[in-house]
């Protein structure tokens, strides 16, 4: 149901928090809700496994790369009664927004600068690419590289199709502009096209040239540094509970005394096990003289409850 939702129409900051916190809540206290302290930042837990994430899709990212679509289906004019209605008599491209146009509306127009940066035309005969607004150039969109006034010309015009440098199958450039624009030439004639065919787009966030959801999600998430114990934590028959205690360990929020002292609980921050050193993550794993001995003794086959026989008689 909620990727119905999301797909559907752009979701309200405020609808967006109020999902995330229900998620935290769920992850950190079950199904009751409570509201506890959260450890670790709902931002690091949704970056993937390689990045010392859970993999959790981010809402808000998730419900833009859902709505391009609406846009990729403008963009490539799918036979639908929306698409006919939204194109009726006006270029969706480069229409102002209205001032009486609803929310719904609004956000779609205002997402338009998202969309086109994964919009890429290919020329075939060029006569329905847009030479300053749409992106077809290596140097992207040259209505947003090059002066106003170049944009007025009366050849390449605002409003000009790139067939309009197209003749007898090659590229025809205004002589005039060539001296100044090498950089925009250049990129021009290494441009392939065939008259022949018509004019192709593509969606430049996955491979396919075609919108996917998990590929648009990928190209607009936020990246971190990818960490080098993902595979330790998780790998095929893992056992969730003990991954999860693991992932929680290696990101140091594991509940120790330090660690619910400094978050406001008047506690005694002596470890429990040896009662001589502040108990953190570090004493216990690596420092601590119970612990280690708890180690050595498992390793040598000595019994669960034996251990703790001699650890009540030390």
């Amino acid at each position: 149901m909620l990727v119905h939702w999301i797909s559907v129409f752009f979701l309200p900051k405020r609808a967006i928090h109020e999902l995330n916190s229900i998620f935290r809540r769920f992850l950190w206290s079950g199904v009751d809700l409570a509201h506890k302290h959260c450890p670790i930042g709902w931002k690091s837990i949704c970056y993937p496994n390689n990045e010392g994430g859970l993999a959790v899709r981010d809402i808000s990212t998730m419900n833009l790369a859902a709505n391009l679509r609406h846009l990729w289906d403008l963009k490539i004019r799918k036979p639908t009664l929306w698409v006919e209605w939204v194109h009726k008599n006006k270029d969706f491209w480069s229409m102002k927004t209205p001032s009486n146009s609803s929310w719904c509306w609004r956000r779609i127009l205002d997402h338009r600068e998202y969309a086109s940066k994964f919009i890429f035309n290919i020329v075939g005969k060029g006569n329905t690419i847009r030479f300053w607004k749409d992106n077809w150039h290596p140097l992207g969109i040259l209505v947003e590289r090059f002066p106003l006034s170049l944009r007025y010309d009366s050849t390449l015009h605002i409003n000009a199709l790139v067939s309009s440098c197209i003749n007898d199958d090659t590229w025809l450039i205004p002589s005039h502009i060539q001296p100044t624009l090498t950089t925009l030439i250049q990129g021009i004639m290494n441009t392939p096209i065939d008259p022949l065919e018509d004019d192709e787009v593509t969606w430049t966030a996955g491979n396919s040239g075609l919108y996917t959801l998990k590929d648009t999600y990928e190209a607009l998430r936020p990246r971190t540094q990818v960490v080098y114990w993902s595979k330790l934590v998780w790998f095929k028959h893992c056992i969730p509970r003990h991954c999860f205690i693991t992932w929680v360990a290696l990101h140091r929020r594991l509940k120790t005394k330090d660690k619910l002292n400094s978050w406001g609980i008047d506690i005694d921050i002596t470890c429990t096990l040896c009662r001589i050193s502040v108990e953190d993550d570090r004493h216990l794993f690596f420092s601590c003289e119970v612990c280690f001995l708890t180690g050595t003794m498992r390793s040598a086959g000595v019994l669960l409850t034996s251990m703790v026989i001699l650890l009540r008689l030390a």
